[in-house]
């Protein structure tokens, strides 16, 4: 095997094992808080957990990219003009950091929206607070290894070794029953700084020997570089902050309602999002070559496949939905089950349309990405007020679909100046009928055969709804035998 092609192959194996795991740990994590913590505490959680991730990514998290690729470009001298790029990606972070834990300290102390339970959320927040200089030179450092073609290393040390030991810490704490919230946050942040630490001087007594003081790097360059990334990433945060906003105008409870009601739905999705990352460099290489008809026969061959495996987990999750929720949180958390169910809806109908953001970003049409993050950011703004203060949960719910309708109508506009018409593909709407077939076919008999068991009911319409849709792509000819080898193409 060509050493490139080597490196590629392991590099993704370990990011797709990373995000496959990262999906699996946060929807085990919610569960064991569930059992541990009050709805109250664990909106807490996931509020200051917003705080801590937006003061991250302010602090440094936009310079990975600048890291890697300046690291990459000087590939002849490796690790030593590396260090000096790492220290000016520092050096940038520490100021930074600084300045918004700073910021944020005395914002947070001195608002009135915090006057109660300050003290709790004031706490936590300062836990979360101390481990972002630790994060960032994981995250940094683990750029210099993404640079040199060794993602796996920062992969291992970044995410994977951390979210094990969160799991243990977690782990002993179900089975304890250590029912306080501070033990939960120090989980997450006792195992980033241990492992921050060791990959610090895991990596300081390989490049200790290094002689790096003839080489110079001008640290404007990772601004310069990095800049752009940092705008396009601030516009998506007020959508991402809608938990932290719910806190403020409403209740800590229905935070953790929301969150749990995301990290649920989203799973419908998470097919498409899965084959977006496999695709892309498939689709750019076929446009990079002038073929566009084979990038949109791949494109619609792509969203197929995503959109049957979404059916499956929508199906389930729709019709099961408040069994799952008792399965997985309890009784207490049924108050999610109506928005479980719509926004169920909303990921199949997002599902429908394929992975457009890996297509644009194909296409070198990435202008579009910004267009529709901050659309979306201009809608939370205007409407996140008057929707939480009077809709409470419902509508933090409306107003996560409304903003993200619109930044996928910007997308649709965006493929139809590309000439990509998905619904005008025969093949396509054969798709979702042989969809809608199955789907209504299943909820008939779910009326009649219900086993009141609740491990046995989902098993038994995920089993029977999969055996239904197989057997409708084979009667429409849909995918034949044949075009499985196109599928395989895909990931090699």
């Amino acid at each position: 095997m060509n050493l490139d092609l080597k490196k590629i192959t392991i590099n993704s194996f370990f990011n797709y094992l990373s995000i496959i795991l990262t999906l699996v740990f946060g929807l085990i994590s919610k569960i064991i808080f569930s059992r541990i913590l009050t709805p109250f505490e664990i909106g807490i959680f996931f509020s200051t957990q917003v705080i801590f991730n937006f003061i991250f990514f302010f602090s440094g998290e936009w310079l990975s990219d600048s890291t890697a690729y300046y690291v990459a470009k000087d590939s002849k001298n490796k690790f030593k003009l590396s260090i000096k790029i790492l220290h000016s990606s520092l050096l940038i972070a520490s100021v930074l950091s600084l300045f918004a834990i700073f910021f944020c300290i005395v914002f947070i102390y001195f608002n009135s929206s915090f006057k109660t339970n300050n003290t709790l959320f004031f706490t936590i927040l300062l836990i979360w607070l101390i481990v972002v200089p630790f994060r960032l030179l994981s995250f940094l450092l683990g750029s210099v290894y993404q640079g040199l073609g060794k993602l796996k290393i920062k992969i291992l040390f970044h995410d994977l070794f951390p979210l094990c030991l969160i799991f243990l810490f977690l782990s002993f704490g179900y089975i304890f029953e250590v029912k306080s919230l501070h033990f939960a946050v120090a989980s997450f942040a006792l195992s980033y700084t241990i492992f921050s630490i060791v990959f610090f001087f895991n990596s300081y007594f390989k490049l200790i020997n290094n002689d790096i003081s003839k080489y110079e790097f001008n640290y404007k360059n990772i601004i310069h570089y990095g800049f752009p990334l940092f705008v396009s990433g601030i516009a998506y945060w007020p959508k991402a902050s809608i938990p932290l906003l719910i806190g403020f105008v409403n209740s800590m409870e229905n935070t953790a309602y929301f969150t749990f009601a995301i990290s649920l739905s989203v799973l419908v999705y998470a097919p498409v999002s899965a084959l977006e990352p496999a695709s892309f460099p498939v689709w750019t290489k076929d446009i990079s070559n002038r073929e566009y008809n084979k990038a949109k026969k791949n494109f619609h061959f792509i969203s197929i496949i995503g959109l049957f495996l979404s059916s499956i987990i929508f199906t389930t999750l729709f019709l099961c939905s408040s069994k799952i929720i008792i399965f997985l949180f309890g009784p207490e958390y049924l108050i999610i089950n109506i928005p479980l169910k719509f926004l169920s809806l909303f990921f199949i109908i997002m599902a429908l349309f394929g992975p457009l953001d890996g297509l644009l970003k194909a296409y070198g049409k990435t202008n579009f990405i910004f267009y529709s993050r901050f659309s979306e950011t201009l809608i939370v703004i205007l409407l996140f007020y008057p929707l939480l203060n009077h809709y409470f949960l419902n509508g933090a719910i409306l107003l996560y679909i409304i903003s993200s309708i619109v930044g996928l109508i910007i997308y649709i506009y965006a493929t139809i100046s590309l000439k990509i018409k998905l619904f005008f593909d025969f093949i396509y709407i054969k798709s979702i009928f042989s969809i809608t077939i199955s789907f209504i076919i299943i909820l008939v008999i779910y009326k009649y055969i219900n086993f009141n068991l609740i491990f046995l009911d989902i098993l038994f319409i995920t089993i029977l709804y999969t055996i239904f849709l197989i057997i409708s792509i084979f009667v429409f000819r849909i995918i034949k035998f044949k075009d499985l080898s196109e599928f395989k193409k895909i990931f090699e």
